[in-house]
């Protein structure tokens, strides 16, 4: 029903105003510095901005019950995200706040839909394409942003993790503990030059040639401006996109990898496999395919069941060629980790990874004098000395645990009794385990975090051939700046709404927009990015920000295919070119 003309243009700023004062109370607990101030009449302008467009557009979206549904459990989720922890507790007050809040937001996402499925209607605003052109000014802008954060961050983003690979890369000591193929990757990058430079050099051309490939396709297809040149803006702005390229660690190889995977999978669906007769192309997909599997612990899986999947929508022979791809890749891969490793020597990794979530399960238990039984008492204490679980417990992360007196030979060699106990201690404890386990998987799902969100910043150990004095060499004055951003980036002002579970409650709502529009099959290329969260909520070894990188790339795939939504008809066009 239409509204009256006043209230058309009553409505909008009242009701951004009470989100405003909502966001204060929730979000940042009434404690509102300048930067908060400024931060919230942004959000009081764009959101009056969105519900002043959106009143002026006709659309089914509001009026089909599965997008309400849909959009509400995005806008609850979006909540409860976001807000303070102390929030996030049973009484009537609270819970009556946080209704509002969500519903608020609720509405906010509605209006949100229509105005990008209308925007992407227009056939105006396209950006001219031309063959060289087009990627070369693209290329230019990536190119430059990835030198000043290469300058600046000389000779790279360095944690600890990050140096245990370069004491592996120049004693040839390799350890499984970090994905091998990685490390050996790192190895062949210092034959060019013997420093961590060059691995960050390398990180830098794979994003830049990753950033013209999908903006150079997006522009030749003819998605909106608007959609293009503001996820440029936004991928400048945000600084995750530009510190991954220079953070020397195993997570960005596989992030470049899964957005890789992702977009050979989009190809493909557009294109009903078409695109996979190519030799050429079976040969990219088979060499990426085979890359993501080693380049995490659990990625194979996430092959294995991506493969499944596409039976169920695809007849076999239509999709002949992937199953080769993914039985050759199996094999390799087991041929790889199995007898190769054992010739050159690689240490196994030690299982503490895959038992995080159970051991501070069993440790907040412990710890809060839940119910146990002697002998499940006795297990936690062999696992972990008592004095250690009381000392250094902490609920959101296990490694203060991991890597103070814990038993991993004794958890390697009884999984089925740690897995078991576990089990036994939730359902006797499920008040406990539960509130644990969201504790754990907080960076999945929430972004008001109480903890650092991500293991970043310099570790100036001296450890094999690797010297401090490199740091010298950087642009000092840019790090200081880019530094100073991205601090800001992490602060309490703006980390709840950048930080990966936002960026992945947005992606999911793209996601539902696509499937709405261009059909459930449309899910098929973003199975292996859901099922990397998946396993990560399953075993998130730490709360660190790297493991969610993917979220931010497949955040502005997933956008610009919702500008492009108008244009499926030309999409029965079918282009075999890479």
């Amino acid at each position: 029903m239409a509204m009256h003309p006043l209230l058309n243009k009553i409505v909008p700023p009242v009701k951004a105003f009470i989100l405003c004062v909502l966001l204060a109370t929730t979000v940042y607990q009434n404690l509102l510095s300048q930067a908060t101030i400024i931060f919230l009449v942004i959000v009081f302008i764009l959101m009056s901005f969105i519900d002043y467009y959106a009143i002026q557009l006709n659309s089914d979206i509001s009026k089909d019950y599965c997008s309400r549904l849909i959009f509400f459990v995005l806008a609850f989720w979006l909540t409860i995200s976001i807000v303070h922890k102390s929030w996030l507790s049973i009484q009537l007050l609270k819970l009556l706040v946080l209704l509002l809040t969500a519903l608020l937001i609720y509405t906010y996402l509605t209006s949100l839909a229509k105005i990008l499925l209308n925007i992407a209607k227009k056939t105006t605003h396209k950006l001219p394409y031309n063959k060289l052109k087009t990627p070369t000014v693209v290329a230019v802008i990536y190119l430059i942003n990835a030198i000043i954060w290469l300058l600046a961050y000389f000779p790279g983003y360095l944690d600890n993790d990050s140096l245990s690979q370069w004491q592996q890369v120049q004693t040839e000591q390799w350890n499984d503990w970090h994905p091998v193929i990685n490390t050996w990757i790192f190895k062949l990058m210092t034959y060019i030059y013997n420093s961590p430079i060059s691995m960050a050099v390398f990180q830098s051309i794979i994003y830049v040639s990753l950033m013209t490939l999908i903006f150079t396709y997006a522009i030749k297809h003819k998605v909106n401006s608007i959609a293009i040149l503001g996820s440029i803006l936004f991928t400048i702005l945000i600084p995750y996109y530009s510190l991954i390229s220079v953070f020397i660690t195993k997570d960005v190889l596989f992030t470049y990898l899964l957005v890789i995977l992702t977009l050979i999978l989009i190809k493909n669906v557009k294109t009903d496999f078409i695109w996979l007769k190519r030799p050429l192309n079976q040969v990219i997909f088979f060499f990426v395919a085979l890359l993501f599997t080693l380049m995490r612990h659990n990625d194979l899986p996430i092959i294995l069941i991506t493969w499944l999947i596409l039976l169920i929508f695809y007849r076999i022979k239509k999709i002949l060629p992937l199953h080769f791809i993914f039985i050759a890749t199996t094999v390799l891969y087991f041929l790889i980790t199995g007898p190769l490793y054992k010739v050159l020597n690689v240490v196994p990794a030690t299982p503490g990874e895959a038992y995080a979530i159970p051991t501070q399960i069993m440790g907040a238990v412990y710890v809060n004098h839940g119910y146990l039984s002697k002998q499940q008492t006795k297990l936690i204490e062999r696992i972990t000395p008592a004095e250690v679980w009381q000392q250094n417990f902490n609920p959101y992360n296990v490694d203060p645990i991991k890597f103070t007196n814990y038993d991993e030979e004794f958890v390697a060699d009884h999984p089925k009794l740690i897995l078991t106990t576990t089990v036994s201690i939730i359902i006797k404890n499920p008040k406990i385990a539960f509130k644990e386990y969201l504790k754990q998987i907080s960076l999945i799902w929430r972004t008001n975090l109480d903890y650092p969100a991500a293991v970043l910043g310099f570790s100036h150990s001296r450890m094999a051939g690797f010297s401090t004095d490199l740091y010298n060499n950087r642009w000092e004055y840019g790090h200081q700046l880019l530094e100073k951003y991205v601090n800001k980036s992490f602060g309490r002002v703006l980390s709840p709404f950048t930080l990966p579970a936002f960026i992945l409650i947005l992606t999911l709502f793209n996601l539902y927009l696509i499937i709405r529009h261009l059909g459930i099959n449309w899910i098929l290329p973003f199975i292996p990015f859901l099922l990397n969260i998946g396993t990560f909520a399953v075993a998130i070894p730490a709360p660190v920000l790297r493991y969610m990188y993917p979220n931010y790339f497949v955040l502005i795939i997933t956008t610009l295919i919702v500008f492009a939504i108008p244009d499926r008809k030309t999409d029965v066009k079918v282009d075999c070119k890479i």
